[in-house]
């Protein structure tokens, strides 16, 4: 798996712009520079009520929530018609599991960045959910700031892949004009 070259530290400093450190407030409109304001999340896990919890949470900090399913197999569908910027994903759960919607979420669209969300904190579970390119394992019942600084990273790493992708600007012809 690949670690985000942002440090924690950069990340939280990002999301303190976007909202204007006012948890809670609404996301900024995104600039004109094609640089959303803040991450599009999908929320996958077949427990309604801590699918409604996050939910909560996230829109507490200001994220969109852009949709939440109850299947695995149901995942690859919902994202790839909201593209999502960030799907937090059960591990396990009915209708498939979190394993093959996120190789098969990651085959569709490689940005977007999947953290693995378990009840269990199991090497094993880790080591698979990175081997399908997951971006990290959140132990459901962690506190709601190391989910929210978790998201924060998934999505400034998403945003650092995103500007490598598109390449430096082409040449303008703004500096000094030279001829040779």
């Amino acid at each position: 798996m690949t670690e985000p070259d942002r440090s924690a530290e950069q990340a939280r400093d990002l999301w303190a712009e976007v909202l204007d450190e006012a948890p809670g407030s609404e996301p900024a409109e995104q600039p004109a520079g094609g640089t959303p304001a803040g991450p599009r999340v999908l929320i996958v896990d077949d427990d309604a009520d801590f699918r409604t919890a996050i939910r909560r949470m996230l829109e507490e900090f200001g994220v969109d929530v852009v949709g939440e399913v109850a299947w695995g197999d149901l995942a690859t569908t919902m994202a790839a018609a909201v593209e999502p910027d960030v799907v937090l994903m059960d591990y396990r759960m009915g209708g498939g599991n979190g394993i093959d919607a996120t190789r098969s979420i990651k085959a569709a669209q490689p940005l977007t960045q999947v953290p693995m969300v378990s009840a269990f904190d199991d090497g094993e579970i880790r080591k698979e959910a990175a081997e399908v390119g997951a971006y990290g394992y959140i132990t459901k019942g962690s506190s709601p700031s190391l989910v929210r600084e978790r998201l924060i990273e998934a999505w400034a790493h998403k945003e650092q892949l995103r500007r490598e992708a598109s390449g430096p600007a082409p040449f303008a012809g703004n500096g000094p004009e030279t001829s040779g």
